[in-house]
């Protein structure tokens, strides 16, 4: 992972740094939605009954959908390929939710967790694009790597409890100071994607998935994005 990383930072600041041979700058925004996945943590339900009473869990994980934006050189390699790398700005994260009940003959109790990270990213990639262009269509695949460094963060969980006899609580909390250190704000992966230009706008869906971790969890962490943008090339060369 770490080789991955230096690689992709080193490869795309020498591509950067030589901008004046750039075919276009690319300008995009659009939607992505994360999913962190837990190694050796499953979801679902359980119940199990004692002495008359029903005790029942239920673990979810659900994926954030946030805004995601870039800015990216891109470079002709001939008439079907070109490189492209730059910088995005990507957010990651989860909510999980637990809920248990207990349900006995004369007594009722329910209690809830919801626990959400938000984690922000500016991600460098390096895309190879390999397309076909009819007339002023062009369409291409995306295969590429990314490094990827968390600027901020933020954690919020809330709970709430309550009983047949009358008995109720809620409990809220929010940071955004999680205490990481630089090992826990890298991450990086593979990504894909399918992309169609028309003139100078252009359409695009990527898939990414990668790995990383953080100290509040004892198992890595394995992420997918998927995300749709609309960009707009300001092109410096013909082709």
């Amino acid at each position: 992972m770490k080789t991955l990383i230096k690689t992709t930072t080193v490869i795309a600041g020498l591509i950067i740094s030589a901008n004046v041979n750039a075919q276009s700058l690319n300008i995009s925004g659009g939607v992505s939605n994360s999913k962190l996945i837990f190694d050796g943590i499953s979801t679902g339900s359980s119940t199990e009954n004692y002495n008359g009473t029903t005790y029942t869990t239920n673990l979810s994980y659900k994926g954030a959908t946030n805004a995601t934006f870039g800015l990216s050189y891109e470079f002709n390699l001939g008439n079907r390929l070109s490189l492209e790398t730059g910088g995005r700005f990507m957010s990651r994260g989860f909510t999980e939710t637990y809920t248990r009940e207990i349900r006995g003959p004369q007594y009722v109790a329910n209690a809830m967790e919801r626990t959400s990270y938000k984690l922000n990213y500016i991600d460098i990639p390096l895309i190879l694009n390999t397309a076909i262009t009819t007339g002023d269509l062009r369409t291409y695949v995306r295969t590429g790597i990314y490094a990827g460094f968390m600027v901020s963060s933020k954690y919020s969980t809330y709970w709430e409890e309550s009983d047949s006899d009358g008995y109720s609580s809620t409990y809220e909390y929010s940071d955004t100071d999680m205490g990481m250190d630089t090992e826990e704000r890298i991450t990086g992966g593979i990504q894909l994607g399918l992309g169609a230009s028309y003139k100078q706008f252009y359409f695009e869906t990527n898939y990414s998935f990668g790995h990383f971790t953080l100290s509040d969890f004892d198992s890595g962490i394995t992420t997918r994005d998927l995300s749709f943008t609309l960009g707009y090339k300001i092109n410096f060369k013909k082709k």
